[in-house]
């Protein structure tokens, strides 16, 4: 007999019999019916006659994963018997159980330090999952260790295609963030990070992680951990299945300040919305996913990071959507939110837009507000000089047209005028020498 149990999650569409004929032990997930919650115990508690007559019948129906304290418990069981554990979780690709589950192991690793917990990634789900299992049990009958069973398992998930990558973004941390992250990345070559010698900010470590994806679907998450990862699965399907190019978490339930960090995020995004055109309730929020296509033709610089739904549609990509995400208070790090970035915000906005609207033709901008000026002026100058003259015909007392203020007005707007001219003029030529003048975005091509 194995000094180790072989779990996974309820989730892997097998029988609770044949579950137990294995030997697969399982953790089981949550689901709801009409608010009322119930343990996915493989029919225990609803048969599934009625779990399916209850869905016929237009039940409101949801799932949850397991917490971390439930995987604690259930590892814990184990563990006191002596035994190791290898623990298969669902998809990563759909949920983010795997990351509860992690962090169990590393809190009840501490509890029992001879003991092992090997936490590996199905990346597959239903029948797949279940096929996995059902695969596993032998090798682990033919006398393989958890470490062996746990290598196959990668092995296996390997050899199938079924592949993702983490990319985690040390900005200049201090508090032995990317020791961490060396840890992690251990053992596992699907954890991959950058660190920058110094603080660059948060478009800086997007720009660098976006060069570097490679996925398919291409998530970014803060480390304050208000998002939660349990929201990525409901993401990746949007985007792959309803072909979103970009899909914004939004925070309708905000855990901030209601004065200082909610009120001026509204007026924020009600300003955004008006000038991007794109109606998006929380366009900063950092929770989104978005196809690899769009963060190979965005460049993310400065503070823009804020504007990457803007961004996105300037380079063609208009299918932008957003999805209610749960948002809770800020667990780690401090909001470095204030009346400096609230202003600047709504400056790199408009620096955006005048950029994105004028950036290859400044002679429309220019152009058009130096004739403007230059017309205002000079009817301003016609209508002065004929005043004159009329009053002068009439014998009507009159001042000298230099001693009018409204002269001076006029030949004010006629040399602001020329300036505007000859500055969109000037930006016209460097436009043209610019050496991305020629380039644009295709999206196909066929040879």
């Amino acid at each position: 007999m194995a000094d180790y149990i072989l779990s996974c999650c309820s989730t892997a569409d097998l029988t609770k019999e044949h579950f137990e004929e294995r030997d697969i032990h399982y953790v089981c997930f949550h689901y709801a019916i009409d608010g009322q919650e119930y343990m996915d115990d493989l029919g225990v508690s609803m048969s599934f006659e009625e779990f399916y007559a209850r869905m016929a019948k237009g039940a409101d129906t949801r799932t949850s994963q397991v917490n971390i304290s439930e995987y604690v418990t259930y590892f814990t069981q184990f563990l006191e018997k002596g035994l190791d554990i290898v623990h298969v979780c669902l998809s990563s690709g759909i949920s983010g159980t795997i990351n509860s589950a992690r962090n169990a192991a590393l809190i009840v690793q501490e509890r029992f330090p001879d003991r092992k917990v090997y936490i590996v990634d199905s990346l597959g789900a239903s029948s797949g999952y279940g096929l996995l299992m059902d695969t596993a049990a032998p090798k682990r009958d033919e006398g393989l260790t958890a470490e062996e069973l746990a290598a196959w398992i990668d092995r296996v998930m390997t050899a199938n295609r079924f592949r993702y990558e983490a990319i985690f973004i040390d900005d200049g941390s201090t508090d032995g963030s990317w020791a961490k992250i060396q840890e992690l990345a251990k053992g596992d070559e699907r954890i991959k990070g950058i660190s920058f010698r110094r603080n660059y900010g948060k478009s800086a470590a997007l720009y660098e992680g976006f060069a570097k994806a490679e996925g398919r679907v291409v998530v970014t998450m803060d480390a304050d951990l208000q998002d939660s990862p349990e929201e990525i699965p409901e993401m990746y399907r949007m985007v792959t299945e309803e072909g979103y190019d970009v899909v914004s978490g939004w925070k309708q339930h905000r855990q901030d300040n209601k004065l200082t960090k909610n009120l001026p995020s509204k007026l924020y995004n009600a300003t955004a919305r008006w000038i991007t055109g794109i109606k998006l309730h929380d366009m900063n929020c950092g929770l989104k996913a978005y196809k690899n296509e769009v963060v190979k033709n965005i460049e993310v610089y400065g503070e823009m990071h804020r504007y990457i739904p803007y961004l996105a549609k300037n380079a063609g990509f208009g299918k932008i959507t957003e999805k209610p995400v749960h948002h809770q208070k800020r667990k780690y790090g401090k909001s470095k939110f204030g009346l400096e970035r609230f202003v600047n915000g709504f400056l790199d906005l408009l620096s955006l837009w005048f950029l994105s609207t004028f950036g290859k033709k400044p002679m429309h901008f220019f152009g058009f507000s130096g004739l403007l000026m230059f017309l205002i002026g000079f009817v301003m100058t016609i209508w002065v000089i004929v005043a004159k003259l009329v009053h002068q015909a009439q014998g009507v007392h009159f001042r000298a047209v230099t001693d009018q203020p409204l002269f001076y007005l006029a030949i004010l707007a006629v040399i602001i005028g020329v300036m505007l001219f000859l500055a969109g003029f000037i930006c016209e030529m460097v436009s043209r020498n610019a050496p991305e003048r020629n380039k644009y975005n295709v999206k196909d091509e066929i040879e």
